[in-house]
């Protein structure tokens, strides 16, 4: 007679017993071995292929935000979130009413220009070229904007949160400091001439006469 299958702790297996028993006796198990793949698809049963097309199914990622636009605390999407984050899809940036012999242009003003034309302006100080510890879990919603903030609700704008902005303002702070260079050396040269006894622009009534 034959017997198959079992179910052990490690798996299912099958096996085949050969022999006669009888009431007393069985005949010992000669072959046993876990089921795979290739039985069940021998048995007829559907098995789907481990291909490298099959992807892990992800879940999407959602955001708590502080929605001043709409006076409420809700929760937003990763669409959203990409759409409107301050750091994402900036077309355009300028620096408001800056000047070169100025001592720190942390007062001044960052004008942010997105792709779909939303502008918003940012105090140039509130942006940090650090990195914080880790990245903010909470976020503020105003002029259609997404802004990190803090615990306390403030701001958080720098290298970890916001990384473009963090690289506009060490980009500007570049240009800034090389053209402060660039003044100073002119204003050097003026004063080297005055001192000669040389004003630049005393001799240009003549200029031109008759």
């Amino acid at each position: 007679m034959s017997t198959t299958g079992s179910d052990t702790t490690t798996g299912t297996t099958t096996g085949t017993t050969t022999g006669t028993t009888d009431s007393n006796k069985t005949s010992p198990i000669t072959s046993v071995h876990l089921v795979d793949v290739d039985d069940l698809k021998k048995a007829g049963v559907a098995v789907a292929d481990d291909s490298s097309d099959m992807q892990t199914p992800t879940t999407e990622h959602k955001y708590s935000i502080l929605d001043n636009d709409s006076k409420t605390c809700r929760i937003a999407d990763e669409a959203e979130f990409k759409q409107s984050y301050v750091d994402y899809n900036i077309s355009l940036f300028r620096l408001q009413d800056a000047s070169p012999f100025e001592e720190s242009l942390d007062n001044e003003n960052l004008i942010v220009t997105y792709a779909d034309g939303t502008v918003t302006t940012i105090r140039f100080g509130l942006i940090s070229t650090d990195n914080s510890p880790a990245p903010v879990d909470e976020y503020a919603k105003t002029g259609g904007l997404i802004y990190p903030i803090d615990d306390n609700g403030d701001l958080q704008l720098n290298a970890t949160n916001t990384p473009v902005l963090a690289a506009t303002r060490q980009w500007v702070l570049d240009q800034w400091v090389a053209a402060s260079k660039e003044n100073l050396k002119m204003a050097q040269l003026v004063n080297d001439f005055v001192n000669a006894g040389f004003a630049p622009v005393s001799g240009l009534g003549s200029v031109g006469g008759g």
